[in-house]
């Protein structure tokens, strides 16, 4: 029963295709004899950070045929949901356009049964011409190898076939366990000396605070995709990022917001986005709007009086998206949101991460005076139209032909 409650749970998460192709990798590896084990028994988890990773590839590869110019991108098992995937994908069509040889290597376990397979998911991101290994024992001498999860940092670690190390940091990973053992193991990625680059001001402080060389770039949006309508929606609306089992997002914390502010203002519509259930029984009426495609957050955006997001790590791409499109937004006042957002505006409300602060900030948005909502709507577009993914792509290739 436990095995078919994974099984369901792997499919709601990522969908039919995924999980036939998950379930024929596992047939593979029963069948080949991979990965057996006793019932009783389990694989030892974390088991790359002990020893060392073996390479085809070693130091004397270096300034081998091709090296030049080459980057690896070693990356974690990715879903087409993920906001941190595409950026990633994304900074790496900005490198292929300048010139570089792209190769990504998933490192561990992975719902995918070939490279091939892997890098036509990729190529739904983003039009890439990018090989994609499963594995990386096979890794080419490259002139850059990149890290992009700390999971990730220990291959590149144990890499010896490349000039430059470089850490793609997106978020304080460490920070999203409990004291454990994968807190202290992420946590020493941060040691292994690597340069870093970074997504904002506070996530690079954060790596220099462990003696690494960092820059930041600036999270964006894309205008196309990502803009305001003159219109003003009729009906009071309050939309939530509520992907409840990403535990830094603060869904509960935003659900007791929730709670409080439908007693004071039982008028106002809760929209819920970001997952396709909730396990949660709410004493509120709410619509359940799910997983949406790029295509569909825009609309939901546009015709919204207020979005909450709850970053408590590192600030995400939510309330970027948000803004773009003319909707106020509120956030807990966490260190990376001070830094994204220095300057006051009614357009973002920094709030302390608390049910009566967060529901305060929630109301002062929904009552505002008529003749300050279209204002503040146009703000909140003002705030991020300085933000490009170019400028981000720019600083990692600035930062790649640095000595």
């Amino acid at each position: 029963m436990r095995l078919l409650a994974r099984g369901v749970q792997f499919w709601q998460d990522h969908g039919a295709r995924a999980t036939y192709r998950a379930t024929l990798r596992k047939l593979r590896l029963s069948v080949t004899g991979v990965n057996t084990r006793s019932p009783a028994t389990s694989p030892l988890p974390y088991s790359y950070a002990c020893g060392r990773i073996s390479f085809t590839h070693g130091a004397e590869s270096i300034n081998a045929p091709g090296f030049n110019k080459r980057v690896n991108w070693i990356i974690p098992n990715f879903h087409t949901s993920s906001g941190g995937m595409r950026t990633i994908f994304r900074a790496a069509l900005a490198l292929e356009q300048a010139g570089y040889e792209v190769h990504f290597y998933v490192f561990g376990d992975t719902h995918y049964v070939s490279g091939s397979e892997a890098a036509a998911a990729i190529r739904t991101f983003y039009p890439l011409k990018a090989t994609t290994h499963l594995g990386v024992t096979e890794m080419l001498p490259a002139e850059f190898c990149l890290a992009t999860s700390w999971m990730t940092a220990y291959p590149l670690r144990d890499f010896a076939a490349c000039r430059r190390k470089i850490y793609y940091v997106q978020d304080e990973e460490s920070l999203f366990h409990p004291e454990s053992s994968g807190k202290m193991l992420a946590e020493e990625t941060y040691r292994f000396g690597f340069e870093c680059v970074c997504a904002g001001r506070w996530l690079a402080q954060r790596m220099r605070d462990y003696g690494n060389h960092a820059v930041p770039f600036e999270l964006a949006y894309d205008p196309e995709v990502y803009f305001p309508l003159p219109e003003i929606p009729q009906r009071k609306r309050v939309v939530f990022y509520s992907r409840y089992h990403t535990a830094r997002r603060g869904v509960e914390l935003g659900l007791l917001a929730l709670t409080l502010l439908k007693a004071k203002h039982p008028d106002v519509e809760v929209v819920l986005f970001g997952s396709d259930e909730m396990p949660f029984d709410l004493p509120f009426d709410y619509t359940l709007a799910g997983v949406l495609t790029l295509n569909d957050l825009p609309d939901l955006y546009r015709n919204a009086t207020v979005g909450l997001s709850i970053s408590l790590t590192n600030y995400s791409l939510v309330p970027q998206e948000m803004l773009a499109c003319g909707l106020p937004v509120v956030e807990v006042n966490h260190p990376s949101l001070q830094a994204a957002y220095p300057e006051s505006s009614p357009a973002i409300h920094l709030a302390h991460p608390t049910p009566e602060r967060l529901a305060a900030a929630l109301s002062e948005v929904i009552t505002l005076p008529e003749a300050d909502v279209q204002p503040t709507r146009q703000e909140a577009a003002r705030l991020v139209s300085h933000l490009s993914w170019q400028n981000a792509d720019r600083v990692l290739l600035d930062f790649m032909a640095s000595a």
